[in-house]
Protein backbone atom coordinates (compact mmCIF):
# COMPACT_ATOMS: atom_id res chain seq x y z
CA UNK A 1 0.00 0.00 0.00
CA UNK A 2 1.72 2.82 -0.75
CA UNK A 3 0.19 5.06 1.59
CA UNK A 4 2.25 3.22 4.29
CA UNK A 5 5.13 2.36 2.82
CA UNK A 6 7.69 4.28 0.80
CA UNK A 7 8.26 2.59 -2.70
CA UNK A 8 6.35 -0.31 -1.84
CA UNK A 9 7.19 -2.47 -4.44
CA UNK A 10 11.21 -2.60 -3.78
CA UNK A 11 12.63 -5.20 -2.06
CA UNK A 12 13.58 -3.15 1.45
CA UNK A 13 14.71 -5.08 4.59
CA UNK A 14 15.71 -1.98 5.58
CA UNK A 15 12.16 -0.51 5.99
CA UNK A 16 12.59 -2.77 9.23
CA UNK A 17 14.74 -1.18 11.17
CA UNK A 18 11.69 0.65 12.87
CA UNK A 19 8.67 -0.82 14.10
CA UNK A 20 6.14 -0.23 11.49
CA UNK A 21 2.97 1.85 11.90
CA UNK A 22 0.17 -0.23 13.94
CA UNK A 23 -2.00 -2.28 11.43
CA UNK A 24 0.61 -1.85 8.35
CA UNK A 25 2.43 -5.07 8.51
CA UNK A 26 0.43 -8.26 9.35
CA UNK A 27 2.44 -11.29 8.24
CA UNK A 28 0.15 -13.55 10.06
CA UNK A 29 -3.33 -11.49 10.69
CA UNK A 30 -4.52 -9.22 13.65
CA UNK A 31 -7.10 -9.07 15.80
CA UNK A 32 -9.50 -11.98 17.03
CA UNK A 33 -8.04 -13.88 13.36
CA UNK A 34 -4.63 -14.17 14.30
CA UNK A 35 -2.84 -17.15 12.40
CA UNK A 36 -3.27 -20.20 14.75
CA UNK A 37 0.49 -21.19 13.36
CA UNK A 38 2.07 -17.77 15.04
CA UNK A 39 3.39 -18.84 18.25
CA UNK A 40 4.99 -22.33 15.76
CA UNK A 41 6.17 -19.97 13.03
CA UNK A 42 8.12 -17.98 15.25
CA UNK A 43 9.81 -20.76 16.93
CA UNK A 44 10.86 -22.24 13.93
CA UNK A 45 12.15 -19.24 12.37
CA UNK A 46 14.27 -19.15 15.13
CA UNK A 47 15.42 -22.45 15.62
CA UNK A 48 15.98 -22.80 11.51
CA UNK A 49 17.83 -18.78 11.75
CA UNK A 50 20.23 -19.69 14.89
CA UNK A 51 21.63 -22.89 12.79
CA UNK A 52 21.88 -21.23 9.36
CA UNK A 53 23.47 -18.10 10.59
CA UNK A 54 25.56 -19.55 13.51
CA UNK A 55 28.19 -19.16 10.91
CA UNK A 56 28.96 -17.66 7.61
CA UNK A 57 26.80 -18.85 4.43
CA UNK A 58 27.66 -18.12 0.85
CA UNK A 59 26.25 -19.34 -2.06
CA UNK A 60 27.82 -22.27 -4.10
CA UNK A 61 25.21 -21.95 -7.23
CA UNK A 62 22.25 -20.73 -8.18
CA UNK A 63 19.99 -17.32 -7.89
CA UNK A 64 19.87 -15.88 -4.50
CA UNK A 65 17.65 -12.42 -5.32
CA UNK A 66 14.47 -12.59 -3.74
CA UNK A 67 11.50 -13.17 -5.57
CA UNK A 68 7.97 -11.99 -3.71
CA UNK A 69 5.41 -14.36 -3.49
CA UNK A 70 3.14 -16.20 -0.63
CA UNK A 71 5.94 -16.12 1.17
CA UNK A 72 9.88 -14.50 -0.22
CA UNK A 73 12.17 -16.74 -1.21
CA UNK A 74 15.48 -17.38 -4.11
CA UNK A 75 14.69 -16.51 -7.41
CA UNK A 76 15.66 -20.23 -8.17
CA UNK A 77 17.38 -23.24 -6.59
CA UNK A 78 19.96 -21.92 -4.05
CA UNK A 79 22.23 -24.63 -3.07
CA UNK A 80 24.60 -22.95 0.24
CA UNK A 81 27.43 -23.82 2.17
CA UNK A 82 28.36 -23.10 5.62
CA UNK A 83 31.89 -22.02 6.39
Amino acid sequence: DPDLWHDPERFDPARFERPPAAWSYLPFGGGERTCLGMHLAHLLLDEALSTLLGGDLRAVWGDPSPRPGVTLGPAGPLVLEKR
